[in-house]
């Protein structure tokens, strides 16, 4: 490379580092403002477990608050959850009513009336109830949330009834059903009516439950549910309620599919949210997926986020499969429940944890105190380790990256793929510089004109280039240890493989902190928007690995003068040709499907969207170093990675070319996974950073271990295997 070229390209890199290392320290800064997690417990669950326990709830949450918990989370009541309670209530849809035998008996003339007239339809909602004091409950609900357009009561001495007004969009169908004649032949798909949404509307909370809260000594959160009969009513209600009742919380938790006012896609009812959340002084909320990709669809609440400057909190709900980790793994309680969350909570920027009670089985509340204390007192334990308490939930800082520092970021990458086809082909000063400028200009263009998508790729290119870069370096060494005359003794490969480790580890670290710098607005750390070349970016360094081994080593070379041509300095791109025209054989079939095998369950191991998932022995290891570690380091880069990386450096410096290739490719997934790591950018920059020292202080370790054991086999095992790969391939050229 032209030296003048050299030293341009290091002072675009160190510029770009720079810039990279600003918007890392941007991004902590944001991510340091969140310390502290909420525990929030569900009253309706921890109600249920009091009932099978013999303490009464209000014992439990005085126990719960001396466990550090502050909040309970209350659902508004619903005609639905008041008919669960036992409470004298019936509701019917207008269909269902009038559809019963003497259905007009009893009752008062203008119901009856209204009921046979075109003032109401089969979408309405007939309820009816005997007890005064629940009467008047739902009258003050509907009137302060529905309002008198959308609702009529009728009474008599011992009866109030109410029409909720409805229309098809609120019914429930029931779909899939299939009716069938003696002999079996379909005779109707019937799409049957089967209820309406309008029993679940909110109707305001239950005093007594809010005084059973407050006497334990714990807070209530409300769950507002919006109505789709009158949103802003019913988003004024809630308001009226927050302020009559006092409630202490600094976030809401959204009940239902859509947040609190939500009037379809009429941006004007969620700026009224917005504006509604502001006085009151709450964040809103945003729950997390069960696959833990994205959050949980409930309309309006991205719009509520991003438009309130990210002012959020991301909420993870204990459902039931994790409610029922008691004894998993080996543990004697609910550890593994403790290891969810506190994995939740450090390595996805978790700050409230929906708490629901451990489950012996499906039916049946885990109720032993001991165990309860147990978890709360271990998991506040660990998190002090990250600087983490209970708390109200902790809020990220609003996080933009500054245009100007993303261009002259985007600056390095342009020098590195400079710096990288300088390796390949011969570039003169001019058209290097020109390719590294022009690549600069274009960056900072596409950044103007199209900023989330040029990030995007910004984020895809660091991830691909310096994987690639790490693979470059790593074959061009062996190469040059391959081609070396002189032997080296056992300590001089073992420091050379350590170092190459290191060298090889820093280039993909550094692509790591691109990614994580490129994509580190709130939008990505609140997972809003995601990293989308993930997938990509595991198998892409495979590929390029093949590709640059045919580079630098050749193939097909087949005669001791062909060979002896391969030059360590070299690239041979006839050789790319020649493995490209290459007759296929059986054994090459063998070898693609099992490389396919194994590329399927690297990738899908590398997500939670698949069932394939670890072993039972595999999670109590991976638990073990969580335990031990700040963060657990991925045991594919330091068990099967980095000591690859170790082991070809050795076994090229032995004139074993037979292994490189397969070691080198092993080795590529270590890089592609350490880019990986800084994709999820919903974990903390410095636990993805720590995460990855940790990796590298073992890989070197257990790579040190893997070479002093290739070259204690080297003379009776590897030796041999090698001859035997030689003599068969002499058999075949022959």
């Amino acid at each position: 490379m032209n030296k003048t070229l050299k030293k341009i390209l290091v002072i675009m890199m160190a510029l770009s580092l720079i810039a990279t290392g600003l918007l890392g320290v941007s991004r902590a800064r944001a991510e340091r403002a969140a310390r502290t997690v909420d525990i929030v417990l569900d009253y309706d669950e921890f109600f249920e477990m009091a009932q099978q326990s013999e303490m009464s709830f209000e014992a439990w949450m005085a126990f719960f608050s001396e466990q550090g918990v502050k909040h309970v989370a209350l659902n508004e009541e619903t005609l639905k959850s008041l008919k669960a309670q036992g409470k004298p209530l019936s509701y019917f849809t207008q269909l269902e009513f009038v559809s019963r035998s003497h259905w007009a008996l009893g009752l008062p003339e203008m119901l009856i009336s209204d009921l046979e007239s075109s003032r109401t339809d089969r979408y309405d909602l007939v309820a009816e109830t005997s007890d005064p004091e629940l009467a008047a409950f739902i009258e003050a609900g509907l009137r302060s949330r529905v309002g008198p357009s959308f609702y009529k009561s009728y009474s008599n001495a011992h009866t109030t009834w109410f029409i909720i007004d409805g229309t098809v969009t609120q019914a429930l169908f029931e779909t899939g059903r299939i009716i069938t004649a003696a002999d079996g032949k379909v005779v109707e798909r019937p799409d049957v009516y089967a209820g309406s949404l309008l029993d679940r509307i909110g109707i305001g909370y239950d005093t007594k439950k809010i005084e059973a809260v407050r006497d334990g000594g714990l807070e209530v959160l409300p769950r507002p549910i919006n109505n789709p009969l009158n949103p802003t009513l019913a988003l004024k209600a809630f308001e009226a309620d927050f302020s009559a009742y006092g409630f202490d919380t600094s976030y809401i938790i959204y009940s239902g599919q859509e947040v609190i006012g939500y009037d379809g896609e009429e941006v004007m009812s969620m700026d009224r949210l917005i504006q509604s959340l502001d006085r009151l002084g709450l964040s809103t909320s945003l729950i997390e997926a069960g696959n833990q990709l994205g959050h949980v669809e409930t309309r309006g609440a991205d719009y509520v986020a991003e438009n309130s400057q990210f002012n959020a909190v991301r909420v993870f709900p204990v459902v039931r499969y994790i409610q029922k980790r008691v004894g998993m793994y080996n543990y004697e309680g609910s550890e593994e429940i403790e290891n969810t969350l506190y994995r939740a909570i450090t390595e996805r920027n978790i700050r409230s944890i929906y708490m629901r009670p451990f489950l012996e089985n499906d039916r049946v509340y885990l109720t032993d105190q001991d165990e309860y204390e147990r978890m709360f007192s271990s998991l506040e334990r660990r998190l002090e380790a990250h600087g983490l308490t209970f708390g109200e939930p902790g809020i990220m800082a609003f996080n933009a990256p500054p245009l100007i520092l993303k261009v002259v970021s985007a600056m390095g990458l342009a020098a590195a793929v400079v710096w990288l086809l300088a390796q390949l082909f011969r570039i003169s000063l001019i058209l290097g510089a020109a390719f590294a400028g022009l690549g600069t200009i274009g960056a900072a263009g596409a950044l103007y004109i199209a900023p989330n998508l040029s990030t995007t790729l910004l984020g895809l290119s660091s991830s691909l280039i310096f994987p690639a870069v790490s693979v470059f370096i790593l074959l061009d060494q062996l190469k040059k240890l391959y081609d070396r005359k002189s032997a080296l003794s056992a300590s001089g490969i073992l420091v050379r493989a350590a170092a190459l480790l290191v060298v090889t580890f820093v280039a993909s670290f550094i692509g790591g902190y691109y990614v994580g710098g490129f994509l580190s607005s709130s939008s990505y750390l609140l997972e809003m928007e995601f990293f989308r070349g993930v997938k990509l970016s595991l198998g892409a360094p495979v590929a390029v690995a093949a590709v640059l081994y045919i580079l630098k080593f050749g193939y097909g070379r087949k005669s001791s003068a062909e060979q002896a041509a391969i030059k360590s300095s070299s690239v041979y791109w006839k050789d790319l040709l020649a493995f490209l025209e290459a007759s296929i054989k059986i054994k090459h079939i063998a070898i693609l499907g099992a490389a396919g095998v194994v590329a399927y369950v690297y990738i899908a191991r590398s997500g939670h969207e698949t069932e394939l998932q670890p072993s039972n022995l595999e999670m109590i290891f991976r638990n073990a170093l969580e335990q031990m570690l700040l963060a657990r380091p991925r045991t594919k880069e330091f068990l099967m990675a980095f000591p690859a990386v170790m082991m070809v450096t050795a076994l090229a410096a032995k004139k074993k070319k037979v292994f490189i290739l397969p070691l080198v490719l092993v080795a590529s997934l270590g890089y592609s996974s350490i880019v990986n790591t800084f994709s999820h950018l919903r974990s903390p920059l410095y636990l993805s950073t720590a995460r990855e020292l940790y990796a590298l202080g073992l890989g070197v370790l257990t790579g040190a271990a893997a070479v002093l054991l290739v070259l204690a086999l080297d003379k009776w095992l590897i030796e041999g295997l090698y001859l035997k790969w030689q003599r068969s391939r002499d058999n075949e050229q022959a």
